[in-house]
């Protein structure tokens, strides 16, 4: 361990072995290169690996914690009395009820820590927990912004929603309407746990942008991040190679995309066919024949109509599959219009895949004014357009320049070492501070 260097507990309820859970193996294994003595506690048991301590066995939950949940579920929140509008994502109900029992996550918290990183929250944290285990461990906490919903009163994705400035005082989400009060109740109850913990809170320069103006984060410990990536395994593979393992034409053009679920309106799929057919109609039909989108994640077959271009889906990928992905693509396509990343723009840029994407998430940290693709005004379909098209009619050699650029900007930010540099310092910028 590193001297002056805090002993962690890193909490995350969600799988390290499935999207973007796997976030928690990188930070595992870089306080490990860095010496960083760390502790792991996930929601529920990962059967064969013995890295991380867990709440719960797999599928064997206390039956109090059971019924708990049931009742959570069907009487507090019953779908009749409480119902989520269309194109929100409310997710906490009453903030003094956790998802897990405070007494089943307390029980498994039984050292001293310097600091607790707080990671994904759902399914297992809220703000009762975090005052739960503040009250036993006293010690600072940091919590990593993946989504908005650290600043709301129970929405992780805001959209166009501005409720957060003012406390959520009269929420948009959720109906009835005495329903909305939930919202209102939820920030009440979390700035009081603010006040007294007085975590840091990471977010990339576009979250900064809310975090300024966020009822909840009004005087809160807010730092600029940059995300955690292996930047030795997202790395650029020969592009040939990487083509012909996925049986894709060496000579085509491909503009990738990727999400869990393709149709996810925050991921921007109709700004995104929109500027596909704008393209088609900026070139000319041998230009047209090179073009191939490559698409990972699940489709439900509603978008081969849609795209005026050959196309390939994968499906679902795995981590060393996804590195393919990104090698074998000419550009990495990111039309997110409601998101604090996506991280897929941070890894293609570490594979060396030019990016374009809206002026949004982490794009505007790394691919604005970086060399390193395109970024174009939100929701502007030809501007994104104009954007592919001109990394398709761009001159090779400025192109292969664009991406060294990418991966030399990945090494610089990304890396292991340069991200537990950043959280020691910031650690010790506020240690000892009530």
């Amino acid at each position: 361990m590193r001297n002056n260097s805090p002993k962690v507990l890193f909490l995350s309820s969600v799988s390290p072995f499935h999207g973007p859970g796997a976030t928690i193996i990188d930070y595992y294994n870089a306080f490990r290169q860095e010496n960083i003595d760390a502790d792991f506690l996930l929601c529920e048991q990962e059967v064969g690996d013995d890295r991380w301590n867990y709440v719960f066995e797999k599928d064997r939950r206390p039956l109090l914690q059971r019924l708990y949940t049931w009742f959570n579920k069907h009487i507090l929140c019953k779908r009749r009395f409480f119902k989520q509008k269309t194109g929100h994502f409310f997710f906490y109900k009453y903030e003094e009820l956790p998802p897990v029992m405070n007494r089943y996550l307390l029980k498994k918290i039984t050292k001293k820590y310097d600091l607790v990183i707080v990671h994904f929250w759902l399914e297992m944290l809220n703000f009762s927990s975090i005052k739960a285990i503040y009250d036993k461990i006293h010690c600072q906490f940091q919590f990593l912004g993946v989504d908005y919903s650290q600043m709301s009163g129970g929405c992780h994705f805001i959209g166009d929603c501005t409720g957060y400035k003012d406390g959520c005082r009269t929420c948009e989400a959720v109906t009835p309407l005495w329903c909305n009060n939930f919202a209102a109740h939820n920030v009440k109850y979390r700035k009081r746990v603010y006040d007294e913990v007085k975590p840091v809170v990471w977010g990339n320069a576009y979250m900064q942008q809310f975090y300024r103006e966020a009822y909840l984060l009004k005087d809160a410990r807010c730092e600029t991040s940059l995300p955690l990536i292996n930047t030795e395994l997202f790395k650029p593979l020969d592009k040939a190679v990487a083509r012909k393992h996925l049986d894709i034409d060496e000579s085509a053009f491909v503009l990738s995309f990727g999400s869990q679920k393709l149709n996810d309106e925050r991921k921007g799929i109709k700004y995104l066919i929109r500027a596909l057919n704008i393209l088609s109609a900026m070139l000319d039909e041998e230009e047209r024949s090179k073009v191939l989108v490559l698409t990972a994640g699940d489709t439900k077959g509603e978008l081969e109509k849609q795209i005026p271009f050959k196309q390939k889906n994968l499906g679902y990928l795995k981590t060393e599959q996804l590195v393919q992905f990104y090698s074998a693509s000419s550009v990495f396509l990111s039309p997110s219009v409601n998101d604090a990343g996506p991280l897929m723009v941070n890894h293609s840029l570490s594979c060396g895949t030019p990016v374009v994407a809206f002026e949004m998430g982490t794009a505007l940290d790394c691919v604005k004014g970086h060399n390193t693709g395109f970024c174009v005004e939100l929701r502007n379909a030809d501007a994104f357009a104009d954007a592919v098209c001109k990394l398709f009619r761009m001159p090779a050699a400025e192109y292969d320049g664009m991406c060294a650029d990418c991966r030399e900007y990945a090494q610089m930010h990304y890396s292991y070492k340069e991200k537990v540099k950043h959280l020691l310092v910031v650690f010790n910028k506020y240690a000892g501070q009530k």
